[in-house]
């Protein structure tokens, strides 16, 4: 039995909220003078690691000082919280 994990697709910072300054050309009048805003980025509070459980049994046995030998394995594995890349439309959940 054995666990491993990965972590390739979570991006820096993924799982919480970050804030990314404003471009120029995007700023706030405010009291006749631009002010930068912050923009929210794009994150997911319930990002984890994915995991992947690995089972492997096996049994062998040998009869009459190895005459006969018989040998059986099985192997199974679950994965849980797979992670991918799933582009987001602009103008949703404040992805760019």
């Amino acid at each position: 039995y054995g666990v491993t994990g990965q972590q390739d697709g979570i991006t820096n910072y993924g799982y919480i909220s970050v804030y990314t300054p404003g471009l120029d050309g995007a700023q706030y009048m405010f009291g006749g003078n631009p002010v930068y805003t912050y923009r929210p980025e794009a994150y997911n509070p319930d990002l984890k690691w994915e995991t992947t459980k690995s089972w492997n049994y096996g049994i062998d046995i040998s009869l009459l000082e190895n005459r006969f030998t018989f040998s059986a394995d099985y192997y199974t594995r679950k994965t849980e919280n797979l992670l991918a890349t799933v582009p987001v439309p602009a103008g949703t959940n404040f992805d760019k």
